[in-house]
């Protein structure tokens, strides 16, 4: 009898060890793919403005990599380079509402 019960606790300890990762997995894998829904604005490129300046300041919102930005920045704006020029008219990507 007196093995049982130091086999109780263990058990229970073992069962929430079990629930508290099971839990943290399934938090961290529908914060990993949460979409936000995407909005798009036109900016004017000002001095030093860059792809990946951009990238990062709005990728982190859309949970996106710099590089899937950049390269969703190229296609919808019909861009061969990561070059952009000063003045130049581009639509950028960002999340939810424009402002």
């Amino acid at each position: 009898m007196k093995k049982l019960l130091c086999f109780v606790p263990a058990l229970m300890i073992a069962a929430v060890i079990l629930i508290l990762i099971i839990g943290s997995q399934s938090i961290a894998t529908s914060a990993d793919s949460y979409k936000p829904e995407k909005t798009y604005e036109s900016i004017v490129i000002e001095n030093q403005e860059t792809l990946w300046g951009l990238a990062e300041n709005y990728a982190v919102e859309l949970n996106m990599g710099k590089a899937e930005y950049v390269k969703e920045l190229k296609s919808i704006n019909g861009l061969t380079s990561d070059k952009i020029i000063r003045g130049t008219h581009l639509i950028i990507i960002c999340a939810g509402k424009p402002v």
